[in-house]
């Protein structure tokens, strides 16, 4: 994920036949009007100051989350880069922070890539789960004591 208001940097990875290193635009921050799937709209994000701002909230709610449902540990707790701490303590909207930045890019890419997983799971089914071949009478009664098998209706 990059900052497609950096101008250049497309260019050089489409120069070097390396443009599926870079993510996809996150669909919340698609443009109906300019988005165009294979082109350079189609890739990173346009960092603005409201993507920005909705970026650090993300950082914000994840470095308060637990590492895991029976832990008390906080994310923050688990964060091995010093600097990044620094900067994460020192950020004002006058300074370059980079590795905030870079962080605010992931949020936006984890953010991206649970949504489709999310999607994905819920749009996956087989042939054996449409109402057809119940109302048909194709599909067997599945026997007692049996696991779960998309065989049996």
């Amino acid at each position: 994920m990059y900052e497609k208001n950096l101008i250049g940097l497309y260019n050089y990875f489409d120069q070097n036949k390396c443009t599926y290193l870079l993510a996809e635009t996150p669909y919340q921050l698609r443009s109906t009007d300019t988005y165009k799937a294979g082109t350079n709209t189609s890739k990173g994000i346009n960092a603005s100051g409201a993507v920005n701002a909705e970026g650090r909230n993300m950082i914000k709610s994840w470095l308060q989350e637990r590492i895991s449902v029976t832990s008390e540990t906080k994310v923050y707790e688990t964060i091995y880069s010093p600097a990044l701490i620094a900067e994460l303590i020192m950020w004002n909207i006058d300074g370059n922070f980079d590795r905030v930045s870079a962080l605010i890019m992931l949020m936006w890419l984890d953010s991206t890539m649970y949504k489709q997983v999310t999607q994905q799971i819920e749009k996956t089914k087989s042939f054996l789960d449409s109402d057809y071949f119940a109302d048909m009478g194709l599909l067997k009664k599945k026997p007692v004591g049996t696991i779960d098998s998309n065989f049996y209706s």
